[in-house]
């Protein structure tokens, strides 16, 4: 009997393997690797792992041939980007490529085996769709899928194309096509319409983008779905236009009010009135017609700031739920940690394993200790970084790497269901995104091990004085201080001049809480191996970056002892820091010239693309001028949003800081010579610059490393 029992729990097992192996498809991932190093074509053979509790791959060479086991997609680009990692030495990222064609494949001689004890690994933020991809067309987003795919990322907020579902439904509501249009803001602004913060601002869109982005989300959709990536569509949570009432009288709607800048808020429809059901079905039905069934769904009530008066918040958010099952049976619902949403009584009633609560800001915080999990909800770790896509080098980077793991050992880990990036702009900072995702695969928490093998990947090979740069920025620009902090440390050149700057944006800082002289030590050592790495595409990348922070960090110093030197009415050393200021200005603008990556004319050439008809490029490229300027709106001078989203490009500093910065000293000097002082009138400079068509070089210019040596003996460093 035990013999036939054990023979049958083989066969058992066997054909469940077998079932499992079948299952699999990983000819997309295999169409993945031709795309970003076609050198393998041919040389790589996927195979069907037996799914486990944990996501897994292993890696060996047999008859010349790459073989890589996965338990699922996901599971399989990863394990294709370990090897091109850390056999290869090649690597992939936002902005720069290490990528060069190997005629035989490096052997990997002892099976490796690695697996995450994280069943999702999530990715983007609503503003990610804005500050970094909000022109974004396929070329991009394949680009980013696969990037996304690489990194083993198996869960992604795709927001794209709601617009359409929006104008099916409230054309279904007798709202007019100009009423409609009024509701949808522009294409840098969706973020916001979303979350319920603002509708309208940046339109009127056309029925041609809408319809574009519509087909755009499906190709996406397509791909994520052959890549073992899970979408996030936007849900119905209540959020309608603020008209919605005019056309029923009748209806519990609650006012929103305003929200940053001054901007109206879309209005909530009570859950518990009955047109909430009616809305919410008619909206899901567009959905699924359009875009088919979903597993997951985004959408937050009452989002930074946003008004429940008059709502039992437990019994709306129970129908929010209830209409999403009803639509989607056995969706989840998923929810972000911020601000103090959710709120413990928006939680109350849910059914808990249909909720995901998506922890956004555990570099700074933790939330998900704080609250125990939610109040045992399951939930996913991230980290936030940046804010506004703005350029700076910054993130707590040990404590990236490090907490996910010690949340796991918690006694809230039990209802941790992941590790993600959410930042609101991923153009920058390469290294904070790479090994975050990558360190949720095996068990190493070790910074200094994973910069040294990212050193190795990221430029080609080992340098020590790379590795000295790489530490250098760890104890600086990525050290993992206590201190809160939103972002990075803002350069002051992008800032509304003022005697007394405390920030430039509303909630950003300009304190450093580093030593700078620890980053110009980091910039010395990149310095070093600039002869054998100057015609790498990365290490430019980095090298410019770095010196970019060097040379904004002194401005700030030039800023201070220039303001000091003011009050104390001291001529002489104010007029020669101002000099210095001015002088670091123009240098960051010769700097930023050489990178495609910092060039104002790549953006506004992406918007303009993004467009079709004369009408189109204009409304676009209108769009992202005033997102990196005043935001908006562009009838309050005394906006808060004013800089949220500054960039330090070549073309903007020339045309719009330095001009603001010159008319400021201008007056500075008149008031130190007694002569009279007018104000000026620096929302009127940024309201012209963002409705002006100038056109802005696309192409680099200049040698980054002569710029960068010209840097370094201004600065005498």
């Amino acid at each position: 009997m035990k013999v036939r029992f054990g023979f049958l729990w083989f066969m058992v097992s066997f054909c469940a393997n077998i079932q499992s192996m079948q299952a699999q498809d990983f000819s997309a991932v295999t169409a993945l690797t031709q795309r970003v190093a076609p050198w393998t074509k041919g040389k790589i053979v996927f195979h069907s792992l037996a799914t486990s509790t944990n996501d897994r791959f292993e890696l060996f060479t047999q008859d010349t041939k790459l073989h890589v086991w996965a338990t699922s997609a996901s599971a399989a680009a990863m394990g294709f980007n370990y090897y091109l990692n850390h056999f290869c030495n090649q690597s992939i990222s936002h902005g720069a490529q290490n990528l060069k064609p190997l005629v035989i494949l490096p052997k990997v001689k002892e099976k490796i085996v690695i697996e995450t004890p994280f069943k999702y690994r999530y990715a983007l933020n609503y503003c990610t769709y804005n500050y970094s991809m909000s022109f974004y067309q396929w070329k991009d987003w394949e680009r980013e899928l696969d990037w996304m795919a690489l990194h083993g990322v198996n869960l992604i907020l795709a927001t794209n194309g709601t617009e359409i579902v929006w104008q099916k439904t409230l054309e279904q509501f007798g709202f007019t096509d100009k009423e409609i249009k009024e509701f949808i803001p522009g294409p840098a602004y969706t973020a916001w319409w979303l979350m319920g913060n603002l509708e309208g601002w940046g339109g009127p869109v056309t029925d041609g983008m809408i319809k574009r982005q519509s087909e755009l989300q499906k190709k996406m959709l397509s791909r994520m779905k052959e890549l073992g990536i899970e979408p996030i569509l936007q849900g119905f949570y209540g959020m309608v236009p603020s008209t919605l009432q005019a056309k029923f009288p009748s209806a519990k709607i609650v006012e929103q009010g305003k929200w940053a800048g001054g901007f109206q808020r879309p209005a909530m429809l009570s859950p518990q009135d009955s047109l909430f059901a009616k809305m919410a079905k008619i909206y899901y039905q567009n959905l699924k017609k359009t875009y088919g069934d979903c597993n997951f769904f985004g959408g937050d009530p009452f989002h930074e700031g946003g008004s429940s008066k008059g709502l039992d918040v437990s019994l709306s958010a129970k129908n929010i739920q209830n209409q999403m099952q009803a639509n989607f049976i056995n969706s989840t619902w998923v929810l972000q940690g911020w601000g103090g949403n959710p709120r413990k009584e928006l939680l109350k009633d849910l059914q808990k394993d249909k909720v995901l609560v998506i922890d956004l800001f555990g570099e700074n915080q933790n939330n998900w200790e704080i609250s125990n999990a939610y109040n045992g909800t399951p939930w996913v770790w991230c980290s936030v970084n940046n804010f506004g896509e703005k350029p700076g080098l910054y993130g707590k980077l040990q404590r990236i790497i490090e907490e996910p793991h010690r949340a796991l050992q918690s006694p809230q880990g039990k209802y941790m269901k992941g590790i993600g990036i959410i930042p609101e702009g991923i153009l920058n900072n390469p290294l904070l995104y790479d090994l975050s995702l990558n360190s949720a695969w095996g068990k190493t928490t070790d910074t200094d091990s994973l910069l040294l093998d990212y050193a190795k990947y990221r430029y080609g090979k080992e340098n020590n004085a790379i590795f000295d740069g790489l530490l250098s920025l760890k104890k600086s620009v990525y050290s993992s201080h206590s201190e809160y902090q939103e972002g990075c440390t803002e350069s002051l050149f992008t800032a509304r001049p003022a005697k007394n700057i405390q920030s430039v944006s509303s909630w950003g800082t300009r304190k450093l809480f580093y030593d700078n002289r620890i980053l110009e030590e980091g910039l010395k050592s990149f310095l070093k191996a600039s002869d054998i790495f100057k015609n790498s595409e990365t290490f430019q990348y980095d090298l410019t970056d770095i010196s970019r922070q060097v040379v904004a960090n002194r401005g700030q110093m030039a800023y201070d002892s220039l303001m000091k030197a003011f009050e104390q009415k001291d001529t002489v050393t104010y007029k020669r820091y101002k000099k210095e200021f001015l002088d670091l200005m123009q240098l960051q603008e010769k700097l930023m010239a050489t990178n495609k990556n910092s060039l104002v004319g790549t953006w506004i050439k992406q918007a303009k693309d993004f467009g079709r008809t004369a009408n189109e490029k204009q409304l676009a490229e209108k769009n992202a001028r005033m997102q990196i300027t005043f935001w908006g709106p562009d009838n309050n001078p005394k906006t808060n949003l004013h800089e949220y989203a500054h960039k330090e490009w070549s073309g903007l500093i020339k045309d719009l800081y330095e001009p603001r910065w010159k008319l400021f000293f201008e007056e500075l000097d008149n008031e130190l010579a007694g002569r009279p002082i007018k104000a000026i009138d620096f929302f009127a400079m940024e309201l012209k610059w963002a409705k002006q068509q100038n056109v802005y070089v696309t192409t680099p210019k200049g040698n980054y490393l002569e710029v960068i040596n010209e840097i370094v003996a201004f600065l005498n460093i």
